[in-house]
């Protein structure tokens, strides 16, 4: 294996020539697993083993998102106080009593920047996940620092969800990083169970309903079957701890003790991973949402689309114990 040494901060040399000296700002990688620096490819080549089965689309976040074209009325507000701007996707806009927030049917983030805990807050309130946008709330961060109001010393909150679980850390500069692409790994993914099941979960895994008969999450109506072959996670903490409750609660109606249990998975390979079977099936308003919100068709087997639509995928198989990174108790 090859390893390139190139960190943010680094100075690379670009151009025709080689000669143009660039700071690496930002690294990321495109659909095919190689390297992007700044915006630009690194490599010319494809390796095959990096690359994607056809039928999986990766959905570049050059393709959906735009950097910083504009900052609107930064200079009405105090920005030395607590004020609140809006992120909208490319356009930054601060807010003051005389201005309207865009009005149209999109994804818009309202930010409460507080300088002197040097703490942007992104208000997002999705009563599904508010994790899953996590793209569009890199890019909005990212966007503040292009216009010099806040810079790799400051922290991220997301209110409605727990950021600190969900990446390890509150620092812009690890917001930043955090790897959403999910083309390879998963950072970290999170199931949701109880403490009655978690003996048998130490010993045999995470295994799907039909090797097993130790948990009860069974749902109503609106949810689909869950498949014999799939187990279930979330890249949203908040969201596995619903799930925990809800079994807990159900144990508690048999006259059973149980408390809430989520189990964390750090760098989960995605070689087994696939859509949620409610994103594949009746969750058509949240399909039809991402639809025009994007002006793209919706691939309901795509488990990236499901992740950005629902923060929820499935995982074909057991995943062993010895997989398991940390057990919360909640």
């Amino acid at each position: 294996m090859i390893k390139i040494p190139i960190e943010i901060g680094d100075i690379v040399r670009v151009g025709r020539f080689k000669n143009k000296r660039v700071k690496v700002k930002s690294i990321e990688y495109d659909e095919y697993g190689l390297p992007i620096i700044n915006g630009r490819p690194l490599l010319t080549m494809r390796i095959e083993k990096l690359m994607q089965p056809k039928q999986e689309t990766i959905i570049k976040l050059k393709d959906i998102l735009k950097e910083l074209k504009s900052i609107q009325n930064i200079d009405k507000v105090d920005t030395t106080k607590q004020y609140t701007i809006i992120w909208d996707n490319g356009d930054l806009i601060a807010m003051t009593p005389e201005t309207a927030p865009p009005m149209k049917f999109g994804k818009i983030f309202p930010m409460s920047v507080d300088p002197k805990k040097k703490l942007i807050k992104l208000q997002d309130y999705d009563d599904w996940s508010s994790f899953k946008d996590i793209l569009k709330m890199q890019q909005a961060v990212k966007d503040m620092m292009r216009a010099n109001l806040a810079d790799l010393t400051w922290k991220v909150d997301i209110p409605m969800s727990d950021v600190k679980k969900n990446i390890g850390s509150l620092k812009i500069a690890d917001f930043i990083q955090y790897d959403a692409s999910f083309a390879n790994v998963i950072p970290k993914a999170f199931h949701g169970t109880t403490s009655y099941d978690l003996e048998n979960i130490k010993r045999l895994g995470i295994v799907p309903p039909s090797k097993h008969d130790h948990e009860i999450l069974k749902w109503n109506s609106f949810y689909t079957e869950d498949s014999p072959d799939k187990v279930y996670l979330s890249t949203d903490f908040n969201r596995a701890e619903y799930y925990a409750r809800h079994a807990a609660e159900l144990y508690k109606k048999k006259k059973i003790k149980a408390t809430p249990i989520v189990i964390q998975i750090d760098n989960l390979p995605t070689d087994r991973i696939v859509a949620d079977d409610d994103f594949k099936s009746n969750m058509s308003m949240i399909q039809l949402i991402a639809a025009m919100q994007t002006g793209k068709q919706v691939d309901t087997d795509s488990y990236i689309q499901s992740i950005r639509g629902t923060s929820q995928f499935g995982y074909k198989g057991r995943i062993p114990a010895s997989m398991f990174t940390k057990i919360h108790k909640v």
